[in-house]
């Protein structure tokens, strides 16, 4: 009876918390009086592992292609940062020398989820690549020179392409909004 009594007491008093998957604020309340507890850092972590485990298991077609990728997903759909924020971000990975994509990705992750988050982004954007490319290794060593797989092969190139293409539009919708950032893109 009084294990009865102590978890309707519990119940009437305390509410589970509930997460508020924008601001990642938690919200308490305890007997009538409301808490908030502001970024939990495993749950923050947790969302960018799954983020940057997605975009590095299923973005193909190089940066151009990444990027747009990272901007659907992190400025679009979960409004983790500003679409002026991230094109900041996109212009100061364009000016250390290395792999932009990767690059921008880690600095999303630190800017979401701190060090943190900058290695749980790190790892999980570019573990599925490195194994997806040891894989196609792999293959293309022990079967590249069969006649039949070569002619699949070179049937891949003209999609990735086209990958790469829709990417690099959709990326110059936002970037080239004015008249001085087009006439910079021309001359690039």
């Amino acid at each position: 009876v009084s294990t009865k009594l102590s978890n309707t007491l519990f119940k009437e008093h305390f509410t589970m918390p509930k997460l508020n998957s924008i601001k990642n604020q938690y919200n308490f309340n305890i007997t009538g009086i409301q808490y908030n507890f502001i970024d939990n850092k495993i749950l923050t972590s947790h969302a960018i592992f799954k983020v940057f485990l997605k975009l590095g298991t299923t973005a193909f077609g190089g940066p151009a292609s990444h990027v747009a990728m990272m901007e659907e997903e992190i400025v679009n759909k979960r409004n983790w940062l500003s679409r002026e924020k991230f094109l900041d971000l996109y212009g100061a990975t364009n000016l250390i020398p290395g792999p932009n994509s990767t690059e921008l990705a880690i600095h999303l992750s630190l800017e979401r989820g701190g060090v943190l988050g900058l290695i749980v982004g790190g790892i999980s954007f570019i573990f599925p690549a490195m194994l997806s490319v040891l894989a196609l290794a792999i293959f293309y060593t022990k079967y590249g020179e069969i006649p039949s797989l070569s002619g699949i092969l070179i049937g891949i190139k003209p999609v990735i392409i086209s990958i790469v293409f829709l990417a690099l539009f959709r990326l110059s919708k936002t970037l080239l909004k004015n008249k001085i950032n087009f006439l910079f893109f021309l001359i690039a």
